[in-house]
Order: structure tokens, then C-alpha cells, then sequence
């Protein structure tokens, strides 16, 4: 059937009659070929193009009748010169900010050289010292609670509730009390060793700030008026005087071996033999409980006694050194923590599980103490 329907076809029945008329075979009239090109170009017409090309029609009949907008094309060149130009000042301050930084670096360098600004040894940064504050508050909500699960299973000290809290307790305590002495033996033992005489390690006084007061202006000329027959001599002005220099800092060689000293055992804490410190807290341990022999082979206690001397010389050794503050009697809201178990309406404190961890005498509470009320 497909074979007698494209028979049929217009095209078959002009292709026919072409070669009846004879110009396939390049013979028959000029009227015949005329009409068999007129028939071809009409059939090129009917004939639909491919996709790429419909593309690139639409693509040039869009751009051709209408082009591109003139008001967005000035618009776009407007964004594009902004943000060029913000390139350009992002870079010339991010260049900036290099200089700075290493013009303040070395200003800071040149006033440690001349001994004003900053001491050469600062404390430790403020990561450091949020993790040592962790630390002190891991050691109560860890440490100590592992401890105290071992010391439960002691069958001599079953029952014994609060006899083990006091117990561990005073270990962070004596750690801390045994390390504040070690630490201002050692620095008393450097200050014999190399003769420097008492008082003299205290920061020296800053004489930067001092007044200073202008040299007293020149005397005013003289009222007499010259004569009239002499010839008046004009004085030249005086040259201001240079303002006067400020006074270094004071130097203090006992300061400097103390700041040097306190640096030094700062970076140290973690090598430091401290195997003496934790004999003598053991050995506290060990002589007020003597009716508890069990506690000498606790290793997990042990263990616990050797990190509170460890962590309590890290902050013994700060500037300013930090110090356990369990003293209190009434409750304060900014310096304790109640115990689950406490009375929420009474403000007498009965016992304290955990001391409270301040910086310096009198100074911020950087850990509160869990208390019983």
C-alpha cells in the first residue's frame, strides 16, 4: 500500500512528467526547464529547516527587531564599574591592614626594647585560660565522680557518703596549698641565689606621663626707642626650643627575673616534676585516714590525687595566680551553686562539696563552688 500511495504524490507525478518532456536528459524546451526550477525552489521553500537553524532565526530575528535594551545595558556596565572599583578598595585595605599590623608590631617591639608598654613575658592567652577553667570544672564533674564510683565499691567505706566527699574535697585543696608553697620557696630560693635584696621585685614606676613643663619664653624687646640718627637693628626671631624628652622607663632587674621566672614555670607545667607534691598530699591523706588502709592501693585515687596537683600548678602559676576560695559561710549567688540536695530557702552554708576557683585575692570568680545549704 505504502508503494501506491508515494506513486501518487505530486512529486512522483512532476518527476514523471519531466521525463516525459525530456529534461532529465538535458532535451526539451526552455519553457519545461523554467518550470522545473520554479517547481524545485517552491519545494526547497516546503521544506522545514532543522532546529539549529530555527535557533539561530529566532535568535537573530529577536536581536535584529529589537536589539538589546539601552537603559539595561547602561545599567549593567554601571554594576560592573561599582563592583570594579569595590575590587580595587577591598585590595588597597587589605594592603593597608598589613602595613599596620607590621608597623604596630614593630612599634611594640621597639617599646619592649626600651622597656615601656607591655612586659616581655605576658600571661597566657584568653583559649589558655578558658581551658584551664574547663579543666578545674571537668575535675569536679568527672574526675571526681569516676573517683568517687570506685571508692563506693570499697567495702570499707560503704555507707561512708560523706566522709568521701570530704575526702576528695581535700585533695584539690591540699594540692593547692602544697603548690603555693613550693612555688614561693622556689622564688625566694632564686632571689638568695642571686642576691637581690627585698622589695626591689615590683614593677617600675612609668615616667612617661610625666609633666613637662615649656622653657620660659624669650624676653620682650626693649621700650627705648632707638635714635633717630642710628641705624635700627632688626634681631632676628629665636628659635623655638625642642620640647624635652621623656625619661625612659625605670629598668628593674629584680622584676625582670621574677617576670622571667613566672614565665618560665607557665610554660613548664606540663614537664614539670611535681612527684614530691603528690608524696605530700598522699601522705596527708594517708595520715588522717590511717583507720582506712584500703585508700593506699585505690589506684583510681591515685590517679586522681596526681591530676589535681597537675592541674592545680597550671593555675597557681598564672598571673595573677589563682587561688580556691571556700571560706564563705553565707550563700552568694555569684560565687556558689547549690547542691541538688540543699534547702533552696536557707542561706547558711552547711558543708562545700567543690571550692570556688577566683583569679587573684579578691579578684573574679572564674568557677563557682558547689555548696549545701
Amino acid at each position: 500500500m505504502s508503494s501506491s500511495t508515494g506513486s501518487n504524490s505530486p512529486s512522483s507525478e512532476r518527476e514523471s512528467d519531466y521525463r516525459s518532456s525530456g529534461i532529465s536528459s538535458g532535451t526539451g524546451s526552455p519553457d519545461s526547464r523554467q518550470a522545473l526550477a520554479n517547481d524545485a525552489g517552491r519545494l526547497a521553500n516546503n521544506t522545514p529547516p532543522c532546529q539549529r537553524c530555527q535557533v539561530q532565526n529566532l535568535n537573530n530575528t529577536i536581536v535584529g527587531s529589537h536589539g538589546v535594551d539601552p537603559a539595561l545595558q547602561a545599567e549593567l556596565e554601571s554594576i560592573k564599574a561599582e563592583m570594579n572599583k569595590a575590587n580595587a578598595t577591598i585590595c588597597a585595605l587589605q594592603e593597608r591592614e598589613k602595613k599596620m599590623k607590621a608597623r604596630m608590631a614593630l612599634q611594640a617591639q621597639k617599646m619592649v626594647e626600651r622597656g615601656v608598654g607591655p612586659s616581655k613575658f605576658e600571661s597566657i592567652s584568653s583559649e589558655q585560660r578558658s581551658d584551664l577553667i574547663q579543666n578545674y570544672g571537668g575535675l569536679y564533674t568527672q574526675s571526681r565522680v569516676e573517683t568517687l564510683d570506685y571508692l563506693d565499691k570499697l567495702e570499707e567505706l560503704r555507707g561512708a557518703d560523706e566522709l568521701k566527699s570530704k575526702l576528695l574535697f581535700s585533695v584539690i585543696v591540699l594540692a593547692f596549698r602544697s603548690l603555693q608553697a613550693t612555688s614561693t620557696q622556689m622564688k625566694d630560693h632564686i632571689k638568695r641565689i642571686l642576691q637581690i635584696p627585698p622589695g626591689s621585685m615590683h614593677q617600675p614606676v612609668n615616667n612617661n606621663n610625666a609633666v613637662y613643663l615649656p622653657p620660659p619664653p624669650p624676653p620682650p624687646p626693649s621700650a627705648l626707642a632707638a635714635p633717630s640718627n642710628t641705624k635700627r637693628q632688626i634681631t632676628p626671631p629665636a628659635k623655638p626650643a625642642k620640647p624635652a624628652k621623656p625619661l625612659r622607663k625605670e629598668r628593674n632587674a629584680g622584676y625582670e627575673v621574677e617576670q622571667a621566672v613566672a614565665h618560665y614555670l607557665r610554660e613548664s607545667v606540663a614537664t614539670f616534676d611535681l612527684t614530691k607534691n603528690t608524696e605530700d598530699v598522699c601522705n596527708q591523706i594517708w595520715a588522717t585516714l590511717y583507720d582506712y588502709p584500703c585508700l593506699r592501693s585505690c589506684d583510681p585515687l591515685v590517679k586522681y590525687i596526681k591530676d589535681s596537683v597537675r592541674l592545680a600548678w597550671s593555675l597557681v602559676n598564672q598571673s595573677p595566680p589563682y587561688v580556691l576560695d571556700y571560706e564563705a559561710r553565707s550563700f552568694n549567688a555569684d560565687y556558689h551553686i547549690r547542691f541538688h540536695t540543699s534547702d533552696p530557702n536557707d542561706n547558711s552554708i552547711k558543708t562545700y562539696l567543690w571550692p570556688a576557683l577566683v583569679e587573684g585575692h579578691n579578684g573574679p570568680c572564674l568557677q563557682k563552688a558547689v555548696v549545701i545549704t
